[in-house]
């Protein structure tokens, strides 16, 4: 990952220098090149591919990445794998479970009154009101149910007493015990239009392996959605940011498409709306790439805007050149990088909890 840093370093200075591109009026901008993105920024990204494509003619995907193509009855896709030494700050199981004991308000009849009420009569855990005449008995089961983990049930439960921004829901990531997925895909437009990337992080000793399923030419998008779903379907939950409203409802989506569909019935994090609740007001949007300036530190070695990766895409079909590829590669790879990192953040605010 150094080495494409330092490249894309390059690559910046060498845009920067680029000539000035005419403003482009709308009716100039082509299919895949959206009219609201600022001008400038939109120069820039455009001057990045001309470098890009300078930068990468005659190079293939495999002298840049550690890759290999993954066969199934769906045919071929590649497979880049990397590591980056991103760790992960989770609550251990033990820290999970005492969370989750605490909340009386995770049973029907608790409301704020009540709970206070009752632990001002010492009921200060669910196992206190394990001999509770009335709440004892589902504070048993609610227990037995903490006690095995059972993530999803956990998750409905947290959601549906509080909501899913609450950051008592990043409690149960503890539970997962290192079997989480973070993912996030990257398509030709919204709904409907076939994918390009997807992408997938997990937790190893050390930091993330990252796993990218790039879709070469168009005909190997059913081939990458079947690899996708094989590695999400053994995750114990996954992490996303906008996965609720987007990512996984345009995968099931793209598998319906092919009559291949399975519903991804995994626990789904989704940190937009925990950057909402916790950021919303003092920064501009919650996009992530702005929660990751503002609140990570994070400057993106290629800035290639989310809405401009159809027309980077297009580009690398149309002139066989990886160089725009590339930039979406490292677009995917840094969302999964900055996923982490932003869990990590989250969930070290234990005080909150």
């Amino acid at each position: 990952m150094g080495e494409i840093r330092g490249i894309a370093d390059r690559l910046a200075r060498r845009a920067a220098h680029l000539r000035e591109l005419e403003l482009l009026q709308e009716r100039e901008l082509g299919p895949y090149l959206p009219s609201y993105i600022p001008y400038e920024r939109l120069r820039r990204a455009l001057g990045l591919k001309e470098a890009l494509l300078e930068e990468f003619a005659g190079t293939r995907l495999e002298e840049l990445y550690r890759c290999g193509e993954v066969e199934s009855e769906f045919g071929k896709v590649l497979r880049l794998e990397d590591s980056v030494g991103q760790e992960l700050s989770l609550p251990d199981r033990h820290r999970s479970f005492a969370l989750l004991s605490s909340q009386l308000r995770l049973l029907y009849g608790i409301g704020p009154v009540s709970e206070r009420e009752l632990r001002e009569r010492g009921y200060r855990t669910l196992r206190d009101l394990v001999t509770h005449p009335r709440f004892g008995p589902a504070a048993s089961q609610l227990l037995l149910t903490i006690q095995r983990g059972d993530l999803p049930k956990l998750k409905t439960e947290v959601e549906r007493w509080f909501s899913p921004s609450h950051p008592l829901t990043l409690a149960l990531t503890g539970l997962a015990e290192g079997r989480l997925i973070f993912f996030d895909l990257e398509s030709l437009g919204l709904f409907g239009r076939p994918l390009v990337l997807l992408g997938l992080a997990r937790p190893v000793d050390g930091g993330l392996l990252i796993e990218q399923y790039v879709i070469r030419s168009i005909g190997e998008e059913q081939a990458a959605l079947a690899a996708a779903v094989e590695a999400l379907t053994q995750a114990e939950a996954i992490v996303t940011y906008n996965g609720r409203a987007f990512d996984i409802n345009y995968l099931e989506e793209r598998l319906s498409y092919y009559g291949l569909y399975r519903p991804v019935e995994r626990p789904n994090f989704d940190l937009l709306y925990h950057a909402r609740r916790r950021f919303k007001g003092s920064l501009p949007d919650c996009r992530l790439e702005t929660v990751e300036r503002y609140v990570l530190g994070i400057e993106r070695p290629f800035d290639l805007p989310s809405a401009l990766v159809p027309d980077f895409y297009n580009t690398y079909l149309e002139e066989r050149n990886i160089g725009p590829l590339v930039a979406i590669i490292e677009h995917n790879k840094q969302d999964l990088v900055s996923l982490a990192a932003l869990l990590s953040r989250l969930c070290s605010e234990s005080e909150r909890w």
